[in-house]
């Protein structure tokens, strides 16, 4: 079993939501679970994100607006990629 921070619980959410985790990664996540308060809220949060996420229609984004998010992605990063 290995010994899970927070912070490295935090790091293995996706995986652990998408069953991706080792045998001794699950027991160290539910030992871990078993105690900390923070981090049980924190993955109920996750689940209602991600079902609120799931709950929007779906709507095309037209070329302007997509244009518009890539450009302020690209300004955020730091630059077009090469």
């Amino acid at each position: 079993m290995i010994i899970v921070t927070c912070r490295e619980l935090t790091e293995m959410a996706t995986d652990k939501k998408e069953g991706a985790l080792g045998l001794g990664q699950r027991a160290g996540v539910t030992l871990h679970l078993s105690w900390c308060r923070r981090c049980r809220t924190y993955l109920e949060q996750m689940d209602l994100a991600a079902a609120a996420v799931a709950a929007l229609p779906e709507e095309p984004v037209n070329d302007a607006l997509e244009s518009q998010l890539v450009a302020q992605f690209e300004a955020a990063r730091g630059g077009p990629r090469r």
